[in-house]
C-alpha cells in the first residue's frame, strides 16, 4: 500500500495508517501505534527510511524542520513575487521612456508609407475628420491618469507643416475641468458686477483680461500636456485658489478715482503668480522635451513679455496712474501679438534659413481640436448663463401681472436664441475647421472668443438692471436691492429720467448701450468665426455669405436699437432685440440641410424595408415632407 506523504497529512490525521514526512532528501515514517512501529523497524531499515512514533522527540523535530523549510519556501516565493512586481514597474517605465523618445523624434517611414505611430485600420478615417475636416495624422495611444503621478507627456504635435501626431481616441472634458470652469464663472460674474457699478469699459477690460488669460492658459496646458493625474489636479486647485482670490478682490481692484490700493496688488498679484506658475511649468517641461525649443520659447515669450508690462504698470500705479493705463494696454497687446509673431516668424525662418545651420522650428505643439472647441463652447455657455442669472437675480414679486416676468421671458428668449445661433454655426460639420485650416485662421478663431465672452458678460450684467426697471422708474423689490441701488446705481448716476415731452423714464444710456452693444459685438464675433472655417456646401441650404451677412446686419441693427433707445420702453427694447436674434436662430436652423439618413420601416403585409431620402419640402410643411418621402422611398428588400 502506498503511504501518504506530508502533503496529504491533513487528509490522513484520523487514519490509523502511518504517513511519511519528506525532509531534505530523507524520509521519516511516522506510526501511530507502537506495535506497528516495532514490526516495521526491521523492514524499513533495509530501505534506508527512518521510523518513529507519533509524538516522539524525533517526530517533533521533524515537524519543526519541515515547518522551517515551508516557511523558507514561502519567503522565497514572496521575494520572487516582489521582484516580479519591481520588474513589471521597470518595464512600464521603459515603455513610457521609449514612448516619450518616440514622441520627441517621431518620423514617418516614407518608404513603406506606414508611420511609427500608426494605429487602427488606416482605411478608416479618424473620428475628428467628419466634423473638423481632413488632416494628415499619425496616431498614438491615449493616456490615462488618475490618482498617481505620470511622467510628462505631449499629447499632440506637428512633426512638420502637414503631419499631426495625436491620440487615436476622442478626448472629452473631465469632471475636474468642469468644476474648474465654475470657479471662473464666479470671477467673471464679479467683474461683470464691477462694470455695471461704474460703466467704465477700460476698467472692465483691465479686469477681464487677467481672468480670461488665467482660464485660457490652464485650458491650453491641459490640452497639450495634461494627463489628468495628481500633478494636474493639484495645478487645477492652485489656479482655482488664485481665481477665487481675484474674484474677491475684483470689486475694489481699480478704484473709481484711479488711485492705488492694496486690493489692486492682491488682484494682479494673484494673476501674475498664476502666469509665473505656467512659466515654471514650461521651463520644467523643456528639460524633458529638448526637441521642442522653439515651441516652448514662443509660449514663454508670450507670458514673460506681457507680464513685464503688467508688473511695470502695477509698480507705477501709486505714482502715475496714466502710465499704468498705457503699460497695461501694451501688456494686453503683447498677450495676443506675440503668438502671431511666433507663428509667422517660425514659418518664414524655416523657409529662408539655410538647412546647413541645422535649425528646425518643428516639431511644434498642436491642440486637440475636439477638446479645445468643446472647452471654448462650454465657457460660452457659462457666459450665457450669466444672462440667466441676471434674469432671476431680482427678488420675485407677489404681483402676477408684474412686468418683470415679461422682461424675464424676453431675456431668456434672447440668450436662448443666441445659444442656438452660436452652436449651430460652430458645432456644424465643417469641411475644414479654422484650427485645421491653417495656423492663421485657428489663432484668429481662438482669439475671437475673448471679445465674444467679454461682450456676453457685459450684456448679461446690463440685463440685470434693465429687468429691474419699469417705465415709471426703477423697480426695487427688496431692501437688499434698495441698498445695492443706492450704493452702486443711484450713487454712480446710472439712472436718469428723460425730460422730453411724451417720453417715458429710461435707464441711463450707458446701460442700454452696454446691453445692445454687447449683443451686437457678440454676433459680429460669431459671424467672423464663421469666416474662419471652410464650410461644406452640402451641409446647408444657403450660401455662407448669406448666413454671415445676416449676422453682421443683425449685429448692426441691434447696435442702432441701442442708439435709438430713448424712444423705446424697456419692454420694447428687449422685445426688439430678442426678435432680431430669434430670427437669426430660425434662419440658421432652416439653413442647415438634413443629412441623408436611413429609416428602416417594416410593412407588416409584405415585410419590406424602405429607404427614405432627404425631404425637399419646407421644414414646417409636414404634408409636403410626407409626400416627398413617399416619392423618394426605395424598396431595398422584400419579405
Amino acid at each position: 500500500m502506498e503511504l501518504p506523504t506530508d502533503d496529504l497529512v491533513a487528509q490522513s490525521r484520523d487514519d490509523s495508517a502511518p504517513y511519511v514526512i519528506e525532509l531534505e532528501g530523507a524520509k521519516l515514517k511516522v506510526h501511530r501505534d507502537k506495535t506497528q512501529l516495532e514490526a516495521d523497524k526491521e523492514a524499513n531499515a533495509e530501505d534506508g527510511m527512518e521510523v518513529c512514533l507519533m509524538g516522539s522527540p524525533k517526530h517533533v523535530e521533524a515537524l519543526k524542520a519541515k515547518l522551517r523549510a515551508i516557511q523558507q519556501e514561502q519567503e522565497n516565493a514572496s521575494n520572487e513575487k516582489r521582484m516580479a512586481e519591481i520588474r513589471a514597474e521597470e518595464l512600464a517605465m521603459q515603455v513610457e521612456n521609449y514612448e516619450r523618445e518616440l514622441l520627441a523624434v517621431a518620423r514617418t517611414d516614407t518608404g513603406s508609407g506606414a508611420t511609427l505611430h500608426s494605429a487602427g485600420d488606416p482605411n478608416i478615417p479618424h473620428h475628428s475628420v467628419h466634423q473638423f475636416g481632413e488632416q494628415k495624422m499619425e496616431l498614438i495611444h491615449s493616456y490615462r491618469g488618475g490618482f498617481r503621478i505620470l511622467q510628462p507627456i505631449i499629447r499632440q504635435y506637428f512633426v512638420d507643416s502637414e503631419t499631426l501626431v495625436r491620440e487615436e481616441e476622442e478626448r472629452k472634458t473631465s469632471w475636474s475641468e468642469l468644476f474648474f470652469d465654475l470657479v471662473f464663472v464666479v470671477a467673471t460674474s464679479a467683474v461683470g458686477h464691477v462694470y455695471i457699478s461704474n460703466l467704465r469699459l477700460q476698467d472692465f477690460i483691465f479686469l477681464m483680461t487677467p481672468v480670461w488669460r488665467m482660464w485660457n492658459d490652464m485650458v491650453y496646458f491641459i490640452n497639450v500636456f495634461g494627463a489628468d493625474d495628481t500633478v494636474q489636479r493639484c495645478l487645477l486647485y492652485w489656479i482655482m485658489l488664485l481665481a477665487v482670490t481675484m474674484a474677491i478682490a475684483a470689486s475694489q481692484a481699480i478704484p473709481l478715482d484711479g488711485s492705488y490700493g492694496g486690493t489692486m496688488s492682491l488682484f494682479y498679484g494673484a494673476f501674475l503668480v498664476g502666469r509665473g506658475t505656467f512659466a515654471i511649468g514650461y521651463l520644467s517641461l523643456l528639460a524633458w522635451f529638448p526637441n521642442f525649443p522653439y515651441a516652448f520659447a514662443s509660449l514663454l515669450a508670450q507670458i514673460v513679455l506681457s507680464c513685464v508690462f503688467w508688473v511695470l504698470g502695477l509698480a507705477l500705479a501709486p505714482s502715475s496712474p496714466s502710465s499704468r493705463i498705457v503699460l497695461w494696454w501694451i501688456a494686453i497687446v503683447m498677450e495676443y501679438s506675440v503668438a502671431w509673431i511666433a507663428i509667422f516668424f517660425g514659418r518664414n525662418a524655416q523657409r529662408n534659413l539655410p538647412k546647413s545651420l541645422g535649425i528646425n522650428f518643428y516639431p511644434r505643439f498642436a491642440i486637440n481640436i475636439e477638446h479645445f472647441s468643446e472647452r471654448y463652447g462650454l465657457f460660452v455657455i457659462l457666459a450665457l448663463g450669466e444672462g440667466l442669472v441676471s434674469i432671476v437675480s431680482p427678488s420675485p414679486s407677489t404681483n402676477v401681472y408684474d412686468p418683470i416676468y415679461g422682461k424675464a421671458a424676453l431675456g431668456l428668449l434672447t440668450f436662448l436664441s443666441f445659444q442656438y445661433t452660436y452652436f449651430d454655426a460652430e458645432q456644424a460639420a465643417h469641411k475644414r475647421h479654422a484650427s485645421r485650416r491653417s495656423a492663421r485662421t485657428g489663432l484668429f478663431w481662438s482669439f475671437l472668443h475673448y471679445p465674444l465672452v467679454c461682450s456676453l458678460v457685459v450684456a448679461a450684467a446690463s440685463l440685470s438692471i434693465i429687468v429691474q426697471t419699469t417705465d415709471t422708474g426703477v423697480y426695487i423689490p427688496s431692501d437688499k436691492t434698495t441698498e445695492y441701488s443706492k450704493d452702486h446705481l443711484v450713487g454712480s448716476s446710472l439712472y436718469r429720467r428723460a425730460t422730453d415731452s411724451g417720453s417715458a423714464p429710461h435707464l441711463i444710456t450707458g446701460i442700454v448701450w452696454s446691453y445692445c452693444g454687447g449683443l451686437g459685438v457678440a454676433l459680429a464675433c460669431v459671424a467672423s468665426m464663421m469666416l474662419m472655417h471652410e464650410h461644406d456646401p452640402t451641409q446647408f441650404r444657403m450660401k455662407v455669405w448669406v448666413r454671415v451677412g445676416a449676422k453682421y446686419l443683425c449685429s448692426v441693427a441691434i447696435i442702432f436699437v441701442g442708439l435709438g433707445s430713448k424712444q423705446l420702453s424697456t419692454n420694447a427694447l428687449l422685445g426688439t432685440v430678442s426678435a432680431l436674434i430669434l430670427t437669426l436662430a430660425l434662419l440658421e436652423a432652416f439653413a442647415r440641410r438634413n443629412i441623408d439618413q436611413e429609416f428602416l420601416a417594416e410593412d407588416f403585409g409584405k415585410g419590406e424595408v424602405i429607404l427614405l431620402g432627404r425631404p425637399k419640402a419646407s421644414l414646417w410643411n409636414i404634408n409636403a415632407i410626407k409626400s416627398a418621402h413617399k416619392r423618394e422611398k426605395k424598396v431595398v428588400a422584400h419579405g
